[in-house]
């Protein structure tokens, strides 16, 4: 029974210690006259002299987590126990963070950074548009334009004011409905040990700008740190850890398990570009707002590379010279006595006297006899002495017995033993007669293919630098 009345002492003393700290808390506030709802205007994200150019980060992400709530809800306290960095934490009602900066995640380069913002509605009377446009211009100047988490420090607080709807119209600024999927509400010392009631306030005035928050994540503790009294925090840390996690009282380590779940839990983080426009003639994009005063000054249309001669038909093979007829043989005499008449005749003759003295007379008078018939036969056998060509066998001057070009001497369907371009009659080696440019192929006289600026001569489309102030033609960028 004793032990029964022990620990509902110290239910109740953890509950009252609880509520005594966020009441003196909140009384250290210092409140400030309500002040007309927040209304960024273009011109005022405009600079009035020229910023010079940020020097490229040296994190090793794009992305950051950005801290957001009124001075005293624990921003500084946040991050340094998620980042184990040195924060500077104010124990008072003034701001100690004039002016945003930079936390890496010192358990990986890679992880978003964090930023703790300006303080948003604080005792530095710092104006609600111009605590936007300072955050605003942080992360664009360091390159951190994808907001992976904002998380939301709040004091517990069941109705919605003036000052939440005010940071939940901030906070909204970032990507109208859309930047909610990645807020993390976070309520400091929640003394009522209920995380609905403490955060309520936040989600009505969130309600305003995005109707379905049923998954908004929400989290509330009290840090069991050197702000706690030490015969109280001894107490807190005899009890289980169960219990102690219920009266929402953490350690450093669970604190930062909770925080870490809660920003694995989002899924991809949303790029800070409040009207997404490019400039057709030079190509930036970003909030018209933002962008630079100079452009491209006028398009001027030209050719990179230089004019080249070519000819315009390909080379084509022809014959100079007609086709003629022609003998391909070559002449040779022809003509005079049949020999083998003549060879026959002169054995006769020969043999005539034989036959007389070897036979009777009469023998060798038939010889002679039959010799003189040939003689005659040979005479008849004879034929004139001519010229012919041995091809065919034709006389000199008759007509050729083939037919080919009289350049070359090939068959009349063979190719060209020549070439030349058709367009200008030139040969193999002679130079283009018409020019057109190596870049396009267009022939000399049309218009450039390729579009600069006549000033600046770079190409149309892209950054312009500081070439000639104009405005910008902008289309807006659909996302």
């Amino acid at each position: 029974c004793q032990i029964h009345k022990m620990g509902s002492k110290i239910w109740k003393l953890g509950f009252l210690g609880a509520s005594a700290v966020a009441f003196n808390q909140r009384k250290s506030l210092t409140v400030r006259p309500t002040r007309s709802r927040f209304l960024l205007q273009a011109e005022q994200l405009k600079e009035t002299k020229e910023v010079r150019p940020a020097p490229r980060p040296k994190y090793a992400t794009d992305q950051c987590i950005l801290v957001v709530g009124t001075t005293g809800t624990g921003k500084s306290s946040t991050i340094a126990k998620y980042t184990k960095q040195n924060v500077v934490v104010g124990d008072h009602a003034d701001s100690v963070t004039k002016q945003c900066q930079i936390f890496p995640d010192g358990s990986s380069i890679s992880n978003p950074v964090w930023i703790d913002t300006v303080g948003y509605d604080d005792s530095s009377q710092v104006d609600d548009a111009e605590s936007f446009k300072e955050v605003l211009k942080f992360i664009q100047e360091h390159r951190l334009l994808k907001i992976k988490a904002i998380v939301w420090t709040i004091l517990p607080q069941e109705r919605k004011d003036a000052r939440l709807q005010r940071q939940a119209e901030f906070i909204n600024r970032f990507r109208e409905e859309a930047i909610w999927d990645n807020v993390i509400i976070i309520a400091k010392q929640p003394g009522s040990f209920s995380m609905h009631k403490a955060c309520q306030g936040a989600e009505e005035a969130a309600k305003v700008h995005c109707n379905n928050l049923e998954d908004i994540r929400k989290l509330g503790f009290t840090y069991l740190d050197d702000s706690i009294p030490d015969d109280f925090k001894e107490l807190l840390l005899s009890l289980d850890s169960e219990k102690r996690k219920g009266m929402l009282y953490l350690t450093e380590e669970e604190v930062y398990e909770r925080i870490n779940t809660a920003i694995e839990s989002i899924q991809r983080p949303v790029r800070v570009i409040f009207e997404d426009s490019e400039c057709e003639n030079c190509g930036v994009q970003g909030d018209k707002r933002l962008l630079s005063d100079y452009c491209h000054m006028e398009q001027l249309f030209q050719h990179p590379e230089p004019l080249n001669h070519y000819h315009p038909k390909e080379l084509k093979s022809y014959h100079p010279l007609p086709t003629d007829n022609y003998h391909p043989g070559v002449l040779k005499l022809t003509g005079g006595p049949n020999q083998n008449c003549e060879t026959v005749k002169n054995v006769l003759f020969a043999m005539t006297p034989v036959m007389g003295l070897l036979r009777d007379s009469t023998e060798g008078i038939k010889t002679g006899v039959i010799a003189g018939l040939t003689q005659f036969v040979c005479y008849k056998l004879n034929e004139p002495l001519r010229f012919t060509f041995g091809c065919c066998g034709g006389e000199e001057n008759s007509h050729g017995c083939k037919t080919s070009f009289a350049c070359c001497r090939t068959a009349p369907d063979t190719s060209g033993c020549m070439y030349t371009y058709p367009c200008c009659s030139g040969g193999p080696q002679a130079v283009g007669c018409t020019r057109k440019f190596l870049c396009c192929g267009k022939e000399e006289g049309i218009s450039g293919c390729e579009v600069v600026c006549k000033k600046c001569e770079k190409k149309w489309g892209t950054a312009a630098g500081e070439c000639y102030k104009k405005q910008h033609e902008l289309r807006k960028i659909k996302s």
